[in-house]
């Protein structure tokens, strides 16, 4: 509240609506979330092992 004041009165955004009362509800599924995240440690996991591989010989 104190830093939406302060940016409330500040004359750079004075007369802008900004609209802090406006909640944002994103639509999140933890699930896919974590899906990609573990697709992406796979992804990691396999370049990370072609260059130990290529760096052998």
């Amino acid at each position: 509240m104190q830093q939406e004041n302060f940016i409330k009165n500040h004359p750079t955004w004075e007369g802008h609506p900004l609209n802090f009362k406006k909640k944002r509800n994103p639509e999140l599924n933890a699930l896919q979330i974590i899906e990609k995240i573990n697709n992406e440690k796979k992804m990691n996991a396999k370049i990370d092992s072609i260059i130990l591989n290529q760096s052998k010989h």
